[in-house]
């Protein structure tokens, strides 16, 4: 409880909607990346690594720019006021 509440003085908020998405997107990308340890998948056979590297890069990229959204905000307004 006292955790709880000391987010909620210092302005935490935890979006659950951008982070049940990020683990949903994070999940095909970690295989479509490990798909060299997991021959099983057979994903070299159906779509070639460039294609692969594409498909991760658009994924990644939505998990980092909209699921992590908040962190760069705060980031940024941190470099601003040039807080540590």
């Amino acid at each position: 409880m006292a955790v709880q509440n000391t987010f909620v003085t210092l302005g935490y908020s935890l979006n659950h909607m951008a982070l049940s998405e990020a683990i949903v997107l994070k999940i095909p990308v970690f295989l479509l990346g490990m798909s060299d340890f997991f021959h099983f998948l057979h994903i070299q056979s159906l779509v070639s690594k460039s294609i692969v590297g594409w498909v991760e890069l658009l994924l990644a990229t939505h998990v980092v720019f909209y699921c992590a959204w908040e962190f760069f905000k705060r980031e940024w307004s941190s470099i601003i006021r040039k807080n540590e």
